[in-house]
């Protein structure tokens, strides 16, 4: 399977991606989060932080990952994260819409960690990402 993304049209049925269909579920949960869902008084997820969580998710969704955890995270971001073996990847989307990752790798009892924002258009920063974490 080709790590490039597929590009489609309306009639074209998505590519059978079991990770990618869990997790967009697990986003469209997420918006409906109401005020306080925390007990802290964090809002509820904006827009713009679903549809960014989407795009990204979609911006992979043809790569042989893991199921990812999706969460909410206080001040109403999205946290995504997926392991794999020794291998960590996490991207958080802020509630201002941008967002950041940290990646881990541990071996021989040593730990390597990669983080840093993305740029605002992350499609290709999180292909990058995804092609690291799966190969190492």
């Amino acid at each position: 399977m080709s790590n490039e993304p597929q590009t489609m049209t309306e009639t074209e049925d998505p590519p059978d991606s079991s990770w990618h269909h869990s997790a967009v579920d697990a986003v469209f949960r997420l918006g409906g989060l109401t005020a306080n869902w925390d007990g802290y008084g964090s809002p509820p997820i904006k827009q713009a932080v679903l549809r960014k969580a989407l795009a990204l998710l979609d911006a992979i969704q043809n790569y042989d990952l893991p199921t990812p955890e999706i969460c909410p995270v206080t001040g109403g971001g999205i946290g995504i994260a997926w392991q794999k073996q020794t291998r960590e990847l996490e991207v958080e989307i802020l509630p201002d819409g941008s967002a950041e990752f940290l990646m881990v790798e541990r071996q021989n009892k040593e730990e390597k960690t990669t983080e840093g924002s993305l740029p605002p258009d992350s499609t290709s920063a999180v292909q990058r990402l995804a092609t690291q974490f799966m190969n190492g």
